[in-house]
């Protein structure tokens, strides 16, 4: 019975005219099941413009158009469902901030996913230089983790700013979960496929980052956490960034203990138990830094790599787009043992009345905490975006 109706629906979604709702997101996953949870669903439908499943009335309208590009196929069904608002969590897709021009009566509004930055799949395609770059982009709103982004973004993009945070990070509490005062994690940031060490995974400019190049620093930083804990008589964790049934995580930073992410929050739940919190430059670093959390910052991903120029990005440094110095109380800038060694040091032994006046420089500039996305849900009803009524009741 539920392959049948899996099977009307697909039929549906591929032959009938696209259903006309007020809000269009797109796409799915990437944080948008989030969103879902705070907008009516009666007048909200997700879409995945980039999917195999495709439907017919926009393909014939897309032929008409002349336009036979994936942008084209987007562009048809939006004209065919003709939505007040559209929103999306792919905030580094340069063909999003295409489509106000194409719809100016849409109402666009991207949601930051990630931290930005100019290492990219493709050479020279950066996402802050290509916005740079890039002539007649526009939103009507760009929604950012903080306001260090906002200016940016308003600086190289026709488009209007807010400052909500993330909203994983936003949407998960802490309640029940116990710090534990000897517990050290780390930040696994592996992807979800093993690659071959030599395999070109990222450029910087025309600068080629190999898998071994862009992972190998995570090994090392675990290999001196694992001796500062034994040391100072601490406990040592990775938190996974995989699901249990991605081996390759496991095995990559054996025999130090990892705890898989079998949840959509799991990270979170480990991390709200650690004492203190160790990454490279995830984005989950500084969710917890808006938190309140110790985290202590070692931005030397790309220290060893043999071409300066990406040995130098400023990237995955602490406080990017910021310029800050290359040391400071919760961050480095490279892998050296002693300079590691002191930064915990700093972080763990700092009085809680001093790491609170270290992070306030920092408060909503690179990430914004806003406990239940009130805040942002308040900002999209204001906006007329159909919000579900009894949210703020259930919270």
């Amino acid at each position: 019975m539920n392959r049948l109706n899996e099977m009307r629906s697909t039929l549906r979604s591929v032959l009938m005219w696209p259903k006309r709702v007020t809000t269009v997101v797109y796409p799915p996953g990437k944080s948008s099941d989030l969103l879902l949870q705070y907008l009516d669903p009666a007048e909200t439908q997700v879409i995945n413009p980039w999917g195999r499943e495709l439907n017919l009335p926009t393909l014939l309208h897309m032929v008409l158009t002349g336009d036979r590009s994936r942008f084209g196929y987007l562009i048809s069904y939006l004209k065919l469902a003709r939505p007040k608002f559209l929103v999306t969590t792919s905030d580094n897709d340069l063909n999003f901030y295409r489509i106000k021009s194409f719809l100016p009566n849409v109402t666009t509004i991207s949601v930051q996913n990630g931290i930005r930055g100019n290492y990219s799949s493709k050479p020279n395609h950066g996402f802050i230089e290509s916005i740079q770059h890039n002539k007649d982009l526009s939103s009507s709103y760009a929604i950012t983790f903080g306001s260090a982004l906002s200016q940016i973004l308003e600086e190289n993009i026709a488009t209007k700013t807010y400052v909500a945070g993330s909203l994983r990070n936003n949407s998960f509490g802490s309640g029940g979960v116990v710090e534990e005062s000897d517990l050290v994690i780390y930040v696994s940031q592996l992807p979800s496929h093993k690659t071959d060490p030599h395999s070109i995974v990222a450029y910087y400019q025309d600068a080629e980052i190999s898998y071994s190049d862009f992972y190998q620093a995570e090994r090392t930083v675990c290999d001196q956490l694992a001796r500062y804990c034994s040391a100072n008589n601490l406990r040592f964790e990775i938190a996974g960034k995989q699901n249990s049934g991605f081996t390759h995580e496991k095995v990559f930073f054996d025999p130090y203990k990892i705890s898989s992410r079998n949840s959509p929050l799991g990270s979170y739940e480990q991390l709200s138990r650690a004492n203190l919190i160790v990454t490279l430059d995830s984005t989950i670093g500084y969710e917890f830094l808006a938190r309140g959390k110790r985290v202590a910052f070692i931005g030397g991903r790309f220290a060893l790599h043999k071409n300066k120029t990406v040995r130098g990005m400023p990237d995955v440094r602490f406080g990017f787009p910021l310029e800050l110095n290359p040391t400071g109380p919760f961050w480095i800038d490279n892998l050296n043992d002693v300079e590691v060694v002191q930064l915990l040091d700093r972080v763990r032994l700092m009085p809680q009345d001093e790491w609170q006046s270290q992070l306030l420089p920092f408060e909503n500039r690179l990430m914004k905490f806003d406990p239940c996305n009130r805040d942002l849900i308040t900002f999209f009803s204001n906006l007329g975006i159909p919000v579900r009524t009894n949210h703020f009741d259930e919270k």
